[in-house]
């Protein structure tokens, strides 16, 4: 089922503007969680395919992936951090999207992408 529980309709409709190739003034929540979710999903399986689930758990995979958040304009404290990896996935997504500034939620898209393409560059550098 969807990680937000939402029906197909509302997801199919969120999907169809995350492939739309403007950026519009209004950017809503459940698109920028399917993208955020998205990315989350490729960070794990990218923790788990280089060797770092050898010695990070799913908590501090979590955090490093939010302090790339952090580190590109998501104002958040170390401590939020690790109560919001604590959380069911759904409701870490909420909390991560309702903390992101509107800027970064209309760039976050494109930002995503360029960090998979990093992220899949290194691992096949690495490997």
């Amino acid at each position: 089922h969807s990680p937000f529980c939402l029906p197909l309709t509302v997801v199919w409709a969120a999907l169809q503007r995350m492939t739309s190739h403007h950026l519009d003034d209004d950017v809503d929540d459940v698109t920028v969680g399917l993208q955020v979710q998205q990315f989350l999903d490729e960070w794990h399986f990218r923790v788990l395919h280089s060797g770092l689930a050898y010695s990070w758990d799913r908590c501090e995979a979590l955090v490093k992936a939010m302090d790339i958040f952090e580190a590109t304009g998501m104002a958040i404290s170390q401590e939020e951090k690790e109560r919001l990896a604590e959380l069911d996935e759904a409701d870490m997504i909420a909390g991560l999207v309702a903390r992101m500034p509107m800027s970064m939620k209309k760039t976050i898209e494109h930002f995503l992408l360029q960090l998979q393409l990093v992220l899949s560059t290194a691992t096949r550098v690495r490997n």
